[in-house]
């Protein structure tokens, strides 16, 4: 790669790293601040509260690396998750990633569905594309099947977990909210 190219290249990841720095935390505010106020905010949760705390702090902080233990979760360790079959790992990210699966987990959220208007929701053509995103969905857990024709969410845990995993690679991106 001729110099130039590089040091351009360099430039704009320096300029993309700021952006993303100056989004990250708001004027005055550090991420040990940060950390402080939600550990504190962590900590006065009920029990039950603390497996799903969205809404009440940052959840972009919520599984935080601490000691080698996951926060949300006591019992997993990062080096146990890395540990976790890649065929089944890449399996159950796949519940998610197409556009028509997020609409139609969107759809569900505020109640059952039946298929014509889930296949209205996701904007798909045939009940046939319908059924393979939902069989793929049934398939890793973000959907059940009532009845013959009526669907419901399953994991929304799981399925908010998945959209800040995806928010954050957005953000790396520069394609998140506000990025230029």
């Amino acid at each position: 790669m001729p110099e130039d190219d590089l040091r351009t290249e360099v430039a704009e990841l320096r300029e993309r790293l700021t952006r993303l720095e100056d989004r990250a935390f708001p004027p005055g505010e550090s991420s040990t601040d940060l950390d402080k106020v939600v550990n504190e905010r962590f900590d006065q949760l009920p029990p039950e509260a603390r497996k799903r705390p969205i809404g009440q702090i940052r959840a972009t902080f919520y599984f935080r690396a601490e000691s080698s233990q996951l926060r949300g979760d006591p019992d997993a360790n990062f080096d146990e998750l890395l540990a976790l079959p890649s065929d089944s790992l890449a399996k159950s990210f796949a519940g998610l990633s197409h556009p028509a699966r997020i609409e139609i987990f969107k759809a569900l959220l505020d109640g059952k569905k039946d298929s014509n208007s889930l296949l209205k929701a996701a904007g798909l053509n045939t009940t046939g594309q319908l059924y393979h995103h939902l069989r793929e969905m049934e398939e890793v857990g973000l959907v059940v099947r009532h009845g013959r024709n009526l669907w419901a969410l399953e994991n929304l845990h799981a399925f908010a977990m998945g959209l800040l995993a995806a928010k954050a690679l957005m953000d790396w991106r520069g394609e998140g909210k506000g990025a230029q």
